[in-house]
């Protein structure tokens, strides 16, 4: 089906989805509870953790600038990332949002944590000119007395952290991206059922990629499918929500052929397609509401008879793959995970194969922990994470088996369908 004639059915579709749904009107989706998200006591057993922490440290307030982090302390999800919002948490009240005034309308349609303050590029009464000088008046108020400013820095550019560091001196800013990524591991009942939603959307992508590959058609073609197929997934999760959109990245780590398919992270693009090429498929976007998720799978085009060395690839890959996930349990560090895969590569010869990183861990978007060579990270009960070693040989052909997982008591519980493409 030509690709402009599928998302003619997708829009319709869509649209009879909308209408359909319940017929859902806006009023019910415009305050206090989404329909799909975690429940509010989800999002307060988080916050209380995080203030907890804050208790012990002595540290009187914190910033919350990254996307992350609003996702999992608030629900907030699907703002352009182009002005800064923050998150402002103290140890005994509710956390609330500084918010510019374009975003704010936005934010209290999908959360029920109030926009304390606002900042705009116009004078108006009551709305602040800047984020800094909207964030000062709220410490001003609640947190006076206030010694040093946590924010988690990781996420905030230069140029935003430093208007802050002058705005609040001689006040401190400390960095608590470790504290809160540490809080940001722990993961409860509705954290892994939106994995398991996540793990879907993924599945829905390779399956319609894979129908789609056939000599003679453009990478991006197949990839459109997929990225289609993925949006109507997420339609279906999100039942006619008019305040959350189903339309999340399209873009699409792709790439097919002995060049292609042999970097790691080729995007789908105008390369056509021919009888017996490998091509490498990533299905970690789009994202379901900012849940990550890792699936990747290598496929061939047609049915010609790989040449050994691609099969040589695609069976150390494998491999690879198989004896990290056997090595996964509490208790083992991150770079022994890392170990296990490598071993695998180096004994097939492949000793500057990997291009890709072996594995890491998976929230609700930024990267906690990653699984590589040194790394000290000790694997507890419930860290969810990602396992993805490759090989690639340029000339010859590149493949990854990636899947997601979470560490349970005596192991790992695999969440996406270990055996999918693995023949």
């Amino acid at each position: 089906m030509p690709s402009y004639k599928y998302l003619l059915y997708l829009l319709i579709s869509l649209k009879d989805m909308a209408l359909s749904s319940n017929r859902l009107s806006e009023e019910s989706f415009t305050a206090t509870e989404n329909s799909f998200s975690s429940p509010r006591v989800d999002y307060r057993n988080r916050v209380a953790s995080l203030q907890a922490e804050m208790k012990k440290i002595k540290l009187e307030i914190i910033l919350l600038h990254g996307s992350a982090s609003h996702r999992f302390f608030s629900g907030l999800d699907g703002l352009p990332d182009v002005r800064p919002v923050f998150l402002i948490v103290l140890p005994d009240s509710e956390p609330v949002f500084v918010s510019p005034r374009i975003e704010a309308v936005v934010i209290r349609k999908k959360c029920t944590e109030k926009v304390i303050a606002e900042w705009g590029d116009w004078e108006e009464p009551g709305l602040f000119r800047s984020f800094e000088d909207a964030i000062a008046d709220r410490i001003k108020k609640a947190a006076p007395q206030a010694a040093t400013i946590g924010i988690d820095c990781d996420t905030i550019t230069a140029l935003n952290l430093d208007l802050l560091v002058k705005k609040f001196h001689p006040i401190g800013i400390s960095d608590v991206s470790d504290l809160v990524g540490d809080i940001r591991r722990f993961n409860d009942a509705a954290a892994m059922n939106r994995l398991s939603q996540a793990a879907e959307v993924a599945v829905h992508k390779f399956r319609a990629i894979l129908d789609a590959i056939t000599p003679g058609i453009a990478e991006w073609q197949a990839a459109l499918q997929g990225y289609c197929a993925a949006t109507e997934c997420v339609a279906k999760f999100l039942k006619g929500d008019v305040n959350y959109s189903p339309l999340g990245s399209s873009f699409t780590v792709m790439g097919s052929g002995p060049e292609r398919s042999a970097h790691a992270h080729s995007v789908a693009a105008g390369r056509i397609m021919r009888e017996g090429d490998l091509v490498q498929i990533c299905c970690c976007t789009p994202t379901f509401l900012g849940q990550e998720i890792c699936f990747d799978r290598p496929v061939v085009v047609g049915t010609l008879e790989l040449p050994q060395a691609v099969k040589k690839i695609l069976k150390a890959a494998r491999e690879a793959s198989a004896a990290a996930w056997a090595s996964v349990r509490p208790g083992v560090t991150a770079g022994e995970v890392h170990n296990a895969a490598l071993d695998v590569i180096v004994r097939y010869g492949y000793e500057e194969g990997m291009q890709h990183g072996t594995g890491r861990s998976i929230g609700s978007g930024g990267v906690g922990f990653r699984i590589k060579a040194g790394d000290p990270t000790v694997l507890k009960e419930g860290d969810m994470i990602a396992i993805e070693p490759g090989v690639y040989e340029y000339g010859v052909g590149g493949a990854r088996y990636g899947d997601t997982g979470i560490v349970v008591d005596k192991g790992c519980k695999i969440i996406t369908p270990f055996q999918l493409a693995r023949d």
